[in-house]
């Protein structure tokens, strides 16, 4: 065998593995494609399905609940009354429960806040200057001069509320408390909730009893009216903690 033709057979040789990484590349862009259609077009609404069942600490209600984690977070920004009110106003879907996390601020409020610090959600850095900035080092006042949307993207990689800043955010991208997310949910028809206190130690004891207080308060205003917010048999935990 001449030079010539050895040198041809080495380079088929080495095209074969380039070849089968570019089938096995193309024919997983394929499925991610066709993945992606599918969670795009699909109707998600048919996937709920109502079971009839008796045991109530599953549901307790008769039919299957339907949750918005961190209020609405992934398709709005989380934990921002913009997230809470496009899921009530939604005609898409529905939604029976809310679920959202509190933080106590450094005037001693309680605010929705997953993360211990603003960084991934907020323009903290930027409006504070500071790095890992933490809710409880500052006032409500404080916290309300940052953009609560800015970390957020939609599904199309965009950040549409990123840059906004004063007087250009609106009020329903700022931070929420407690008290000003109750008052609107029960306004619009009462929900059921799923709160985590993600303060720790002697702050989330403090955290604790305001929430504790509030519950309190919000059974008394039911007794009053015939109608609470809250649900048995799931007090019952509650209630030893609240003691």
């Amino acid at each position: 065998m001449n030079k010539e033709a050895h040198s041809e057979k080495k380079t088929k040789g080495r095209r074969r593995p380039i070849r089968r990484i570019l089938l096995v590349f193309a024919a997983v862009l394929v499925v991610f494609l066709a993945s992606v259609g599918f969670i795009a077009t699909h109707d998600w609404k048919s996937v709920i399905q109502d079971y009839d069942v008796s045991n109530p600490y599953i549901t307790p209600y008769g039919t299957t609940l339907v949750s918005a984690h961190r209020s609405g977070g992934g398709i709005f920004p989380e934990n921002t009354m913009m997230a809470f009110e496009r899921c009530v106003e939604s005609a898409d879907f529905r939604t029976d429960v809310f679920e959202f996390d509190l933080h106590l601020t450094k005037d001693g409020q309680l605010v929705i806040l997953h993360d211990d610090t603003l960084d991934r959600t907020t323009d903290s850095e930027q409006v504070l200057g500071v790095n890992g900035a933490r809710p409880e080092n500052y006032t409500l006042e404080e916290l309300r001069q940052l953009n609560f949307g800015a970390g957020f993207t939609d599904d199309d990689g965009n950040m549409p509320y990123y840059g906004l800043t004063g007087a250009e955010v609106p009020d329903s991208l700022r931070v929420a408390t407690l008290g000003q997310v109750l008052d609107y949910l029960e306004g619009n028809g009462g929900f059921r909730y799923i709160i985590e206190i993600k303060n720790k130690k002697e702050l989330g004891y403090r955290a604790a009893d305001q929430l504790c207080g509030l519950r309190e308060a919000d059974l008394r205003r039911g007794e009053d009216s015939g109608k609470s917010v809250y649900d048995p048999p799931r007090d019952k935990q509650n209630d030893r903690l609240c003691a």
